[in-house]
Protein backbone atom coordinates (compact mmCIF):
# COMPACT_ATOMS: atom_id res chain seq x y z
CA UNK A 1 0.00 0.00 0.00
CA UNK A 2 1.30 3.49 -0.88
CA UNK A 3 2.71 5.54 1.99
CA UNK A 4 0.62 8.74 1.90
CA UNK A 5 2.73 10.59 4.50
CA UNK A 6 4.58 12.50 1.80
CA UNK A 7 3.69 10.80 -1.47
CA UNK A 8 4.47 13.90 -3.55
CA UNK A 9 7.73 14.91 -1.83
CA UNK A 10 6.30 18.11 -0.37
CA UNK A 11 8.48 20.46 1.72
CA UNK A 12 8.85 19.41 5.33
CA UNK A 13 6.64 21.36 7.76
CA UNK A 14 7.01 22.44 11.36
CA UNK A 15 5.08 19.87 13.39
CA UNK A 16 4.72 20.10 17.16
CA UNK A 17 4.63 16.84 19.09
CA UNK A 18 1.28 17.20 20.83
CA UNK A 19 0.70 14.19 23.05
CA UNK A 20 -1.28 13.81 26.25
CA UNK A 21 0.55 13.67 29.58
CA UNK A 22 -0.30 10.45 31.41
CA UNK A 23 -0.48 10.72 35.19
CA UNK A 24 0.37 7.75 37.45
CA UNK A 25 -1.75 4.66 36.76
CA UNK A 26 -4.03 5.11 39.76
CA UNK A 27 -4.55 7.15 42.88
CA UNK A 28 -6.35 10.04 44.53
CA UNK A 29 -5.39 13.36 42.96
CA UNK A 30 -5.93 16.86 44.35
CA UNK A 31 -6.71 19.16 41.40
CA UNK A 32 -6.78 22.92 41.77
CA UNK A 33 -5.78 25.98 39.79
CA UNK A 34 -6.25 29.69 39.18
CA UNK A 35 -4.28 30.59 42.28
CA UNK A 36 -3.02 33.76 40.60
CA UNK A 37 -0.10 34.36 42.97
CA UNK A 38 0.43 36.99 44.45
CA UNK A 39 -3.35 37.46 44.48
CA UNK A 40 -3.90 34.03 46.05
CA UNK A 41 -6.59 33.31 48.61
CA UNK A 42 -4.94 32.31 51.90
CA UNK A 43 -8.20 31.27 53.58
CA UNK A 44 -9.29 29.16 50.63
CA UNK A 45 -5.90 27.48 50.22
CA UNK A 46 -5.82 26.73 53.94
CA UNK A 47 -9.26 25.06 53.82
CA UNK A 48 -8.25 23.02 50.77
CA UNK A 49 -4.96 21.91 52.33
CA UNK A 50 -6.68 20.85 55.54
CA UNK A 51 -9.20 18.77 53.56
CA UNK A 52 -6.45 17.20 51.41
CA UNK A 53 -4.40 16.24 54.46
CA UNK A 54 -7.39 14.35 55.85
CA UNK A 55 -8.41 12.49 52.70
CA UNK A 56 -5.12 10.79 51.83
CA UNK A 57 -4.24 12.19 48.42
CA UNK A 58 -1.49 10.45 46.45
CA UNK A 59 -0.81 13.18 43.87
CA UNK A 60 -1.25 16.92 43.32
CA UNK A 61 -2.02 18.63 40.03
CA UNK A 62 -1.76 22.43 39.96
CA UNK A 63 -3.97 22.86 36.92
CA UNK A 64 -2.84 26.15 35.44
CA UNK A 65 -2.65 29.85 36.30
CA UNK A 66 -0.66 29.32 39.47
CA UNK A 67 0.93 32.69 38.77
CA UNK A 68 -0.94 35.82 37.75
CA UNK A 69 2.04 37.51 36.03
CA UNK A 70 0.28 40.80 36.61
CA UNK A 71 3.46 42.80 36.01
CA UNK A 72 4.07 41.13 32.64
CA UNK A 73 0.54 41.40 31.25
CA UNK A 74 -0.55 43.80 28.52
CA UNK A 75 -3.38 45.15 30.68
CA UNK A 76 -3.38 48.42 32.60
CA UNK A 77 -1.59 47.95 35.91
CA UNK A 78 -1.74 49.66 39.28
CA UNK A 79 1.93 50.65 39.89
CA UNK A 80 1.48 49.98 43.62
CA UNK A 81 0.86 46.28 42.84
CA UNK A 82 3.59 45.90 40.24
CA UNK A 83 6.13 43.82 42.16
CA UNK A 84 7.36 40.88 40.12
CA UNK A 85 10.03 39.96 42.66
CA UNK A 86 7.33 39.41 45.30
CA UNK A 87 5.29 37.31 42.87
CA UNK A 88 8.24 34.98 42.28
CA UNK A 89 9.07 34.78 45.98
CA UNK A 90 5.47 34.03 46.99
CA UNK A 91 5.16 31.38 44.28
CA UNK A 92 8.34 29.60 45.34
CA UNK A 93 7.24 29.70 48.98
CA UNK A 94 3.89 28.12 48.11
CA UNK A 95 5.52 25.33 46.11
CA UNK A 96 7.91 24.69 49.00
CA UNK A 97 4.96 24.56 51.39
CA UNK A 98 3.15 21.94 49.29
CA UNK A 99 6.33 19.86 49.11
CA UNK A 100 6.69 20.14 52.89
CA UNK A 101 3.06 19.29 53.70
CA UNK A 102 2.68 16.48 51.13
CA UNK A 103 6.14 14.85 50.98
CA UNK A 104 4.83 11.45 49.86
CA UNK A 105 2.78 12.67 46.90
CA UNK A 106 3.68 12.94 43.24
CA UNK A 107 3.39 16.60 42.26
CA UNK A 108 2.62 18.17 38.88
CA UNK A 109 2.47 21.78 37.66
CA UNK A 110 0.58 22.48 34.41
CA UNK A 111 1.00 25.84 32.70
CA UNK A 112 -2.18 27.87 32.12
CA UNK A 113 -2.57 30.99 30.02
CA UNK A 114 -1.32 33.29 32.81
CA UNK A 115 1.76 31.11 33.32
CA UNK A 116 2.41 31.27 29.58
CA UNK A 117 2.43 35.08 29.70
CA UNK A 118 5.98 34.80 31.07
CA UNK A 119 7.36 33.09 27.98
CA UNK A 120 5.39 35.40 25.68
CA UNK A 121 6.89 38.40 27.49
CA UNK A 122 10.39 37.03 26.88
CA UNK A 123 9.60 36.32 23.24
CA UNK A 124 8.50 39.94 22.76
CA UNK A 125 10.96 41.78 24.98
CA UNK A 126 14.08 39.62 25.26
CA UNK A 127 14.11 36.75 22.74
CA UNK A 128 17.89 36.52 23.13
CA UNK A 129 17.38 35.18 26.66
CA UNK A 130 14.90 32.48 25.68
CA UNK A 131 17.61 29.92 24.94
CA UNK A 132 19.14 30.28 28.41
CA UNK A 133 17.59 27.61 30.70
CA UNK A 134 18.05 29.88 33.73
CA UNK A 135 15.31 32.10 32.32
CA UNK A 136 12.76 29.31 31.83
CA UNK A 137 9.86 29.69 34.26
CA UNK A 138 10.08 26.12 35.55
CA UNK A 139 13.68 26.76 36.60
CA UNK A 140 13.03 30.22 38.04
CA UNK A 141 10.34 28.81 40.34
CA UNK A 142 12.54 25.80 41.26
CA UNK A 143 9.82 23.35 40.35
CA UNK A 144 12.16 20.37 40.16
CA UNK A 145 13.74 21.16 43.53
CA UNK A 146 10.28 20.93 45.08
CA UNK A 147 9.37 17.70 43.29
CA UNK A 148 7.03 19.21 40.69
CA UNK A 149 6.93 17.82 37.16
CA UNK A 150 6.08 20.66 34.78
CA UNK A 151 3.55 20.12 31.98
CA UNK A 152 3.68 22.69 29.17
CA UNK A 153 2.54 23.27 25.59
CA UNK A 154 -1.20 23.04 26.35
CA UNK A 155 -0.95 19.26 26.75
CA UNK A 156 -3.99 17.36 27.97
CA UNK A 157 -3.41 15.63 31.31
CA UNK A 158 -4.89 12.14 31.59
CA UNK A 159 -6.03 10.71 34.93
CA UNK A 160 -6.61 7.20 33.68
CA UNK A 161 -9.30 7.72 31.01
CA UNK A 162 -10.32 11.17 32.26
CA UNK A 163 -8.85 14.18 30.41
CA UNK A 164 -8.02 17.27 32.45
CA UNK A 165 -7.56 20.67 30.78
CA UNK A 166 -6.76 24.05 32.19
CA UNK A 167 -9.37 25.46 29.79
CA UNK A 168 -7.37 27.83 27.60
CA UNK A 169 -6.57 24.96 25.24
CA UNK A 170 -10.05 25.39 23.77
CA UNK A 171 -12.04 28.58 23.17
CA UNK A 172 -14.25 28.97 26.24
CA UNK A 173 -15.06 32.63 25.64
CA UNK A 174 -18.69 33.62 25.82
CA UNK A 175 -19.49 31.16 28.61
CA UNK A 176 -22.28 32.79 30.61
CA UNK A 177 -24.38 30.09 32.28
CA UNK A 178 -22.80 26.69 32.86
CA UNK A 179 -19.06 26.34 32.15
CA UNK A 180 -19.27 22.54 32.35
CA UNK A 181 -21.88 22.48 29.58
CA UNK A 182 -19.68 24.68 27.41
CA UNK A 183 -16.83 22.28 28.07
CA UNK A 184 -19.04 19.38 26.96
CA UNK A 185 -19.98 21.18 23.74
CA UNK A 186 -16.29 21.71 22.98
CA UNK A 187 -14.91 18.24 23.73
CA UNK A 188 -17.92 15.82 23.61
CA UNK A 189 -16.14 13.69 26.21
CA UNK A 190 -16.01 13.45 29.97
CA UNK A 191 -13.51 16.07 31.07
CA UNK A 192 -12.41 18.44 33.88
CA UNK A 193 -11.22 22.03 33.52
CA UNK A 194 -10.33 25.11 35.55
CA UNK A 195 -9.93 28.57 33.97
CA UNK A 196 -13.45 29.97 34.48
CA UNK A 197 -13.33 30.17 38.29
CA UNK A 198 -16.72 28.46 38.76
CA UNK A 199 -17.67 25.01 40.08
CA UNK A 200 -20.20 23.31 37.80
CA UNK A 201 -21.19 19.94 36.36
CA UNK A 202 -23.01 18.82 33.22
CA UNK A 203 -24.28 15.32 32.35
CA UNK A 204 -25.23 13.77 29.00
CA UNK A 205 -25.93 10.31 27.61
CA UNK A 206 -25.13 9.47 24.00
CA UNK A 207 -27.14 7.27 21.60
CA UNK A 208 -25.23 4.17 22.75
CA UNK A 209 -26.15 4.83 26.37
CA UNK A 210 -22.69 6.03 27.38
CA UNK A 211 -22.75 8.52 30.26
CA UNK A 212 -20.66 11.65 29.75
CA UNK A 213 -19.96 14.14 32.53
CA UNK A 214 -17.96 17.36 32.50
CA UNK A 215 -16.83 19.46 35.44
CA UNK A 216 -15.42 22.94 35.90
CA UNK A 217 -13.48 23.67 39.09
CA UNK A 218 -13.49 26.87 41.16
CA UNK A 219 -10.50 29.13 41.68
CA UNK A 220 -8.03 29.85 44.50
CA UNK A 221 -7.42 33.55 43.96
CA UNK A 222 -8.77 36.76 45.39
CA UNK A 223 -12.56 36.84 45.32
CA UNK A 224 -12.87 40.49 44.30
CA UNK A 225 -10.04 41.39 41.89
CA UNK A 226 -9.73 44.95 40.67
CA UNK A 227 -10.70 44.04 37.09
CA UNK A 228 -13.87 42.17 38.19
CA UNK A 229 -14.83 43.10 41.77
CA UNK A 230 -18.40 41.86 41.23
CA UNK A 231 -18.51 38.35 39.79
CA UNK A 232 -20.18 34.94 40.06
CA UNK A 233 -17.01 33.00 40.84
CA UNK A 234 -16.38 30.66 43.74
CA UNK A 235 -13.38 29.20 45.51
CA UNK A 236 -13.00 25.50 44.88
CA UNK A 237 -10.96 22.40 44.06
CA UNK A 238 -11.51 18.76 43.10
CA UNK A 239 -10.36 15.39 44.40
CA UNK A 240 -10.33 12.69 41.72
CA UNK A 241 -10.08 8.96 42.43
CA UNK A 242 -9.05 7.00 39.38
CA UNK A 243 -7.43 3.91 37.93
CA UNK A 244 -7.08 2.68 34.35
CA UNK A 245 -10.80 1.84 34.06
CA UNK A 246 -12.62 4.06 36.56
CA UNK A 247 -12.77 7.62 37.86
CA UNK A 248 -14.86 9.52 40.37
CA UNK A 249 -14.75 13.31 40.59
CA UNK A 250 -15.54 15.04 43.88
CA UNK A 251 -15.95 18.73 43.09
CA UNK A 252 -15.82 21.08 46.08
CA UNK A 253 -16.74 24.69 46.75
CA UNK A 254 -15.28 26.68 49.63
CA UNK A 255 -17.81 29.02 51.23
CA UNK A 256 -16.83 31.12 54.24
CA UNK A 257 -13.86 28.84 54.81
CA UNK A 258 -15.99 25.68 54.77
CA UNK A 259 -15.46 22.89 52.20
CA UNK A 260 -18.75 21.81 50.59
CA UNK A 261 -19.12 19.08 47.97
CA UNK A 262 -21.15 20.32 45.01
Amino acid sequence: MTNLENKFNLPEAYVDDYTAFQMPNEGRCLVFGDVHVPFHNVRGLSAMIEHALMCGITSILINGDFFDHFSLSSFDKDPDKKDYKKEMQDGRMLLEKFAELFPNTERFFKFGNHDEWYQKYLWRKAPELWGDPDFRLENRIRANENGFTVIKDKRVVMLGKLPVLHGHEINMRGTTVNPARTLYLKVKHSCVCNHLHVSSQHNEKDIDGKHISTWSVGHMGTEHPEYAPINSWNLGFAVIDYDKDFYEVSNYKIINGKVIRT
